[in-house]
């Protein structure tokens, strides 16, 4: 679980190319293009734990291939 919220913090730091470029799911696209719009700390903390929440409901092929 973790793992999974540490891996969505990386994706949300990613450059916006990268991001585009990055093979995920609608949802979880939505919930990190959204971490990256917040600019509340608690808000974008709820936000990341969202965004682990939604990692966690991929399947691993998913998510192997985001890690790509």
């Amino acid at each position: 679980m973790h793992a999974l919220q540490k891996f969505g913090e990386a994706l949300i730091a990613l450059p916006k190319d990268a991001l585009k470029r990055m093979p995920m799911p609608e949802d979880l696209d939505n919930a990190v293009r959204e971490a990256r719009r917040i600019t509340d700390h608690e808000g974008k903390r709820r936000q990341l734990q969202y965004v682990g929440k939604v990692m966690r409901s991929l399947i691993e092929d998913e998510i192997v291939a985001m890690r790509r």
